[in-house]
């Protein structure tokens, strides 16, 4: 695709991949958890709407629209996005997108707000953010769980992944990795990103992990990321719409170069999440998941499901650790600086 700027209501991409803008036309229903985001039909489709107005904070737009260029750069499966314009007459004729708030509703803005595309029309097929484990076997992009892990500790998520289950045939389902507002290291504040791991050694489905094909996509994931330049990450900034940034230019420069170096140590980021996991698995055969980091999808909370309660391999663990650090070593990985070399096996 040759080089052009394209920009649609202040957003611009030197490469042409900007996303599409929507205007909002009804509200199918609100969703719950603390953003209060909203499901949307817009004029291109069903979308989960956040708002810039959420109750969290409006960094956490930010952080949406940054990590789904990011992921679906990485080719990871995650919802396609928009920006969703809200007017006045949307506003109007559906009041109840309203903010609930301690002192009584605070109305949502006219402007941009951040859409995930609803993957299937919710009139007909149905979505699931909880699965019992006896249906993983029909999800068809488990890998997928393997690579947002490593995703997750490049950009200290703070929050526990959460993921989406939809029927993508007769049997089969499809999972779309979503729920980023916490990345970045954001604590509902600030960016405070950190190089030790918080809350990844009770990442969803665990079990993954220690499979046979657990090494082999860490290793073809990691050289993906740090290929990811000082570059890229800048166009992304740039990208980012001004009326959400504000007076946050500072602040995302110091994030963007953050990411930028982080995405060097990779490796030892997943060395210390999987030695975290063994530690816990070697002093208790059950682990329970912390609840500050949030549900944990394919861990259902009640019915006839799984109780939320994992089995860890300790040995399995130890497996995969054993195996990434015959490839890289501490000093291998600083001798490296910022021309990181990829996994030998990769891909």
């Amino acid at each position: 695709m040759s080089a052009k700027s394209i920009e649609i209501a202040g957003w611009a991409d030197s490469d042409g991949n900007a996303p599409p803008v929507v205007c909002a036309l009804r509200l199918v229903r609100k969703m719950r958890g603390g953003a209060q985001a909203s499901m949307v039909e817009t004029s291109g489709g069903f979308y989960v709407v956040k708002w810039k107005q959420n109750p969290q904070h409006r960094r956490v737009i930010i952080n949406e629209f940054v990590a789904a260029r990011l992921l679906r750069r990485l080719g990871i499966a995650s919802p396609e996005f928009a920006l969703v314009r809200a007017e006045r007459r949307f506003l109007d004729d559906n009041p109840e997108v309203a903010i609930s708030g301690r002192k009584g509703p605070v109305p949502v803005g006219v402007g941009l707000h951040f859409g995930s595309r609803v993957p299937v029309n919710p009139d007909k097929k149905a979505i699931f953010d909880f699965i019992p484990l006896a249906l993983l076997s029909r999800v068809t992009n488990l890998a997928d769980f393997l690579k947002v892990f490593v995703f997750d500790l490049w950009v200290d998520n703070n929050d526990g992944r959460q993921a989406i289950f939809f029927r993508a045939g007769s049997k089969d389902l499809s999972a779309l990795m979503i729920d980023n507002g916490f990345a970045f290291g954001f604590d509902g504040t600030e960016w405070r990103m950190r190089d030790k791991t918080i809350c990844k050694d009770r990442h969803l489905l665990s079990e993954l992990y220690v499979s046979e094909q657990s090494a082999r996509i860490f290793e073809a994931t990691i050289p993906r990321i740090a290929a990811t330049t000082a570059a890229d990450l800048e166009a992304i900034r740039q990208s980012i719409p001004r009326e959400w940034v504000e007076d946050d230019d500072e602040q995302l420069s110091h994030v963007f170069a953050e990411l930028n170096r982080r995405s060097q140590r990779l490796p030892i980021l997943l060395r210390q999440a999987l030695e975290g996991l063994a530690e816990r698995a070697q002093s208790a055969r059950e682990v329970t998941p912390d609840k500050r980091c949030g549900p944990q999808p394919g861990i259902p909370r009640q019915g006839n499901f799984i109780q939320t309660r994992e089995r860890i391999s300790a040995v399995g663990l130890q497996r995969v650790r054993t195996r990434l650090a015959e490839e890289w070593s501490d000093g291998e990985i600083a001798a490296a600086g910022h021309q990181p070399r990829p996994f030998s096996r990769a891909g």
